[in-house]
């Protein structure tokens, strides 16, 4: 249309916008008359989306990731940790997909249920000043600590 458009304003002699803006109605019922064509199935196709539709769900690149024991996933080179609510069961060996959507946000799902998380951030520790002394005889491990501190993650005490 944009070639027949420029040929019909040359023959008509327009050169400025005021004449092509004043043109231009009468082209388009030319136009239309000759090439238009009548749907086959005159009902409108178009249907509003549903308000509660996740569209970052749909609209979005993802990729699959493993829980970890601590309700952790990396992604992008950042540590997300999975926030379960009480009553969610837990995720650990799960697949979880994460969503980039295009304005840059990142949401997790398991299955089509939306995920709550926080990223991890690394503290830095500052070193050691040596002091000259020696360091006391290291402690045993207590076997009930990792099992303490996961008990403490996920409110469970």
């Amino acid at each position: 249309m944009q070639d027949r458009l420029t040929k019909e304003l040359r023959l008509q002699g327009i050169t400025t916008l005021e004449e092509g803006n004043a043109f231009l109605p009468s082209f388009i019922d030319r136009y239309n008359a000759r090439f238009a064509k009548a749907p086959q199935d005159p009902q409108n196709a178009w249907v509003p989306l549903p308000a509660d539709l996740d569209t970052h769900y749909y609209f979005s690149i993802r990729a699959t990731r493993k829980v970890r024991a601590d309700h952790c996933i990396s992604f992008a080179g950042q540590l997300l940790q999975l926030l379960p609510g009480p009553k969610d069961p837990s995720l650990v060996d799960q697949s979880v997909t994460v969503h980039l959507v295009p304005e840059g946000d990142i949401y997790l799902y398991h299955g089509k249920r939306r995920i709550t998380y926080q990223p991890v951030v690394a503290t830095q520790a500052t070193p050691p000043q040596p002091t000259g002394q020696a360091l006391p005889p290291a402690q045993p491990a207590d076997p009930k600590a990792k099992a303490r501190q996961r008990a403490w993650l996920f409110g469970q005490h």
